[in-house]
């Protein structure tokens, strides 16, 4: 199942209105027996601005052409916490009170994506690790997933919050 992040005029940055959309749409595809995976991707060709989504995904997939960094700190509050987990603690905080851009390579080689591809190969990748999860036991993946969320102490309402 594939979620398109659809607001590409702001660069697929979540409001609050897109927020819940998306929570709304993950809760019902939970519920759903025959969905092992979600694909979140963006409209145009930008995924989502700002950080968030990108750290906080299983699995991250990108494109050779990606960049990631944290604008916000110059307005508002940068979510740590999933970062932090990801790649350390010093180099999570340098990027969030920085907020300096991350290209793809490098993105790669600190662990914040699990793959980098040339952009016409990106459905093909995505699809090579849906197909990998789907090999496991719905049961077993939801089993995980509590685990990793539980691991991370991650409060949906909290950590979401705009």
């Amino acid at each position: 199942m594939t979620l398109t992040l659809n607001r590409a005029e702001k660069k697929n940055a979540l409001s609050i209105a897109l927020r819940d959309e998306l929570s709304d749409a993950l809760e019902d595809l939970g519920g759903d027996e025959a969905v092992k995976a979600v694909v979140i991707t963006g409209a145009g060709d930008i995924f989502s601005a700002g950080f968030d989504l990108a750290v906080m995904s299983d699995v991250r997939v990108a494109a050779d052409t990606a960049r990631f960094s944290h604008p916000e700190i110059e307005f508002g509050d940068v979510v740590y916490g999933p970062l932090h987990d990801i790649v350390g603690g010093g180099l999570a905080r340098e990027l969030c009170f920085t907020g300096r851009v991350v290209e793809a390579p490098e993105a790669k080689a600190l662990g914040l994506v699990s793959s980098v591809v040339p952009v016409a190969e990106l459905a093909g990748e995505v699809k090579r690790f849906t197909d990998l999860i789907g090999r496991a036991p719905r049961d077993v993946l939801l089993r995980t997933k509590a685990k990793a969320i539980r691991r991370a102490a991650v409060v949906r309402d909290k950590t979401l919050d705009l």
